[in-house]
């Protein structure tokens, strides 16, 4: 569902960015995502004993509906049922916990939830079903912290952006937005580029690619060109391709990891979630502000509709496979290197 007003991610300088947290189930379950991640990640065994601590009932004494329900029930959307027993089978917890703290790196870095209270005259009472209220926002490292001219691209993942549970007007009307993302595995949601010498750059240099761009792509060739474009097209300085060409390599040696994980997960799938790209997009080399000009990485954001399923989550799968073999495609294409391997 949408929610019934768009709140912004906010920028907590220098290291941080506030996101809104949902107020409905996508809310309660990206947290409990992030704290099952941050539980995994304790190093030693009491990260696989607080993690399986999230199965079962919790104390029924406290208001909060976030904290009475079992963090099992966010993953599975099944209901919570005080009566039942606290439920933690070994084996599967502890290939759980291994496979979430895998994802730590793959994730923005989480600290928690907290409480932001915007000025009195824009402030809202509006509370969320499960203990969630309108001032509710995540705590996350900001990952463009360290780049002087960030550019990105959201890339929403999966054959299909819907659950297996959803409405058939929700089936019908998520197929509707882009339907070759049951062909690609993805779709192209907006990216950002900073070209100042475009005569269709905003004041900061920077050109905008909004949603109806990438819902635009309807071939296999139109969503290599978007991707190209992405990172800086053609008739670069060499000194530049030799810049992006790094950057290529980079965010593709992260993507095949991605696709590791998930080649090796049958537990979790991820609808509507994305993959952000990011890379340096400034020229001009500055040593005092500590900017590399080939800095580049990738991240998986946004789980708000994360849930168990078996054999995991073979439409994430498919889109990081195409993605990676365009992007391989453009390499050897536009910024051909020797010291790359193409094996995947």
């Amino acid at each position: 569902g949408k929610s019934k007003q768009k709140r912004p991610i906010l920028t907590l300088e220098p290291n941080f960015i506030l996101k809104p947290i949902n107020l409905d189930h996508r809310g309660v379950r990206e947290v409990a995502f992030y704290e099952a991640i941050r539980a995994s990640a304790i190093n030693n065994r009491s990260g696989f004993q607080t993690y399986c601590s999230f199965f079962g009932p919790r104390d029924l004494k406290s208001s909060s509906s976030f904290r009475n329900r079992s963090f099992s029930s966010w993953f599975t959307g099944q209901s919570y049922d005080p009566e039942s027993k606290p439920c933690c089978d070994i084996v599967q917890m502890e290939a759980e916990t291994k496979l979430l703290h895998r994802l730590e790196l793959f994730t923005p870095e989480y600290f928690g939830m907290v409480e932001h209270v915007p000025d009195s005259s824009s402030a809202l009472e509006e509370s969320g079903e499960y203990g969630i209220n309108y001032n509710s926002h995540l705590l996350l490292y900001n990952l463009t912290r360290h780049f002087s001219k960030p550019c990105v691209v959201d890339l929403k993942m999966g054959t299909e952006t819907f659950e297996p549970d959803a409405s058939e007007e929700k089936k019908v009307r998520e197929r509707k937005k882009y339907p070759p993302q049951a062909e690609f595995g993805f779709r192209l949601v907006a990216m950002r580029i900073y070209n100042p010498s475009s005569g269709s750059a905003d004041k900061d240099g920077y050109l905008y690619f909004p949603k109806k761009f990438g819902r635009s792509l309807e071939t296999r060739d139109q969503v290599k060109r978007a991707l190209h474009t992405f990172f800086g097209g053609s008739n670069l300085p060499k000194e530049v391709q030799a810049n992006r060409s790094a950057v290529i390599k980079k965010i593709l040696n992260k993507l095949k990891l991605f696709k590791s994980w998930f080649l090796d997960n049958n537990v979790f799938a991820f609808s509507a979630s994305s993959i952000l790209l990011l890379y340096e997009g400034d020229t001009i080399s500055n040593e005092e502000d500590g900017v590399q000009l080939d800095m580049a990485t990738a991240k998986m954001i946004d789980f708000g509709r994360v849930r168990r399923q078996p054999g995991g989550d073979i439409g994430y799968l498919k889109g990081l496979v195409t993605l990676i073999a365009l992007l391989e495609e453009i390499l050897k294409e536009s910024f051909w290197t020797e010291e790359y391997s193409y094996r995947t």
